[in-house]
């Protein structure tokens, strides 16, 4: 958050403390750790990068950084910035020698290298790499047309633990109609139950998209179908005749087509014509002239 300092009003962590009264009703219910006051905005992938990370001595536009290790029988929080604006640690339950939450030294679950998304003639491209897991269970990818509402789209297993780069790629498919702006984030699960969200990142996605998507090209035993609202399909082959047909509402749907003979199709959807390759396993293999 942002604040326009006025005076020198003490600065409380975790309560609401308004027009100099500190309201005992208001504290906040969760665990704190690492705060940091800084008087320069910080941008997103800083934020990022520090996350979970501590930072000692002096840091350009650092005021102050608390990292709430004081352990028991200590009831002063210590600014570890080059400051020194001590402050005082009230109801908090202090317990061992070295930390009131976690442990100095203790691994982070995930150690995350990077997040791309990257348009691709199907869909949007993500991936993403770890420098090291411990105890993960798996990657859950959201998406958003906003930034505000999430959608989950899918899930990769996690390594589990692993103290190399792991590289994970998810494909999400169109069609993309509601906006040119697409928006991802993950959710990394622990098999604890723990759980972390990535950066959120996004991907332009052009204005002309289409309304449907259709794989794989070539189909074998099932072409997939995703539409953005309800549509007539029409599946011809090369001779204008209409092999399969339905009505379908908006959403992800699966079209048999083992039964059909190897060959070149057109599939059309609302106002477009599409080509489609049918490579049949079962179906009549046309034999092609001398």
């Amino acid at each position: 958050m942002n604040v326009t300092p006025t005076g020198f009003n003490k600065i409380v962590i975790g309560a609401l403390f308004y027009n100099n009264t500190l309201h005992s009703d208001s504290h906040f219910p969760g665990t704190i750790d690492e705060v940091r006051i800084w008087n320069i905005a910080r941008t997103a992938s800083e934020i990022f990068a520090y996350k979970g990370k501590q930072i000692n001595g002096v840091t350009t536009g650092l005021v102050a950084s608390y990292h709430f290790n004081e352990g028991s029988g200590s009831s002063l929080g210590y600014d570890a910035g080059a400051s020194g604006y001590t402050g005082t640690l009230t109801n908090f339950t202090l317990s061992g020698s070295t930390s009131n939450w976690v442990s100095a030294g203790v691994s982070l679950p995930v150690t995350w290298h990077s997040f791309t998304a990257q348009k691709q003639p199907d869909g949007i491209e993500l991936n993403w790499s770890t420098s090291s897991e411990q105890n993960t269970q798996d990657f859950q990818v959201y998406h958003s047309i906003n930034a505000h509402q999430w959608t989950a789209v899918g899930t990769l297993p996690a390594a589990g633990n692993s103290t190399t780069t792991r590289h994970y790629q998810f494909l999400h498919r169109g069609p993309f109609k509601s906006s040119t702006k697409q928006f991802y984030r993950i959710l990394q699960r622990d098999l604890d139950g723990k759980y972390s969200y990535s950066k959120v990142i996004s991907v332009e996605y052009p204005e002309t998209a289409t309304d449907v998507v259709f794989y794989p090209n070539p189909a074998r035993d099932v072409l997939h179908v995703n539409l953005t609202e309800r549509q007539e399909i029409r599946l011809m082959n090369i001779q204008g005749e209409v092999v399969w047909k339905g009505v379908l509402p908006a959403g992800r749907h699966e079209i048999p087509v083992s039964h059909l003979a190897t060959g070149n199709y057109m599939l059309q959807a609302g106002k477009g014509t599409y080509k489609l390759m049918i490579q049949s396993r079962t179906g009549f293999e046309p034999v092609s002239p001398p």
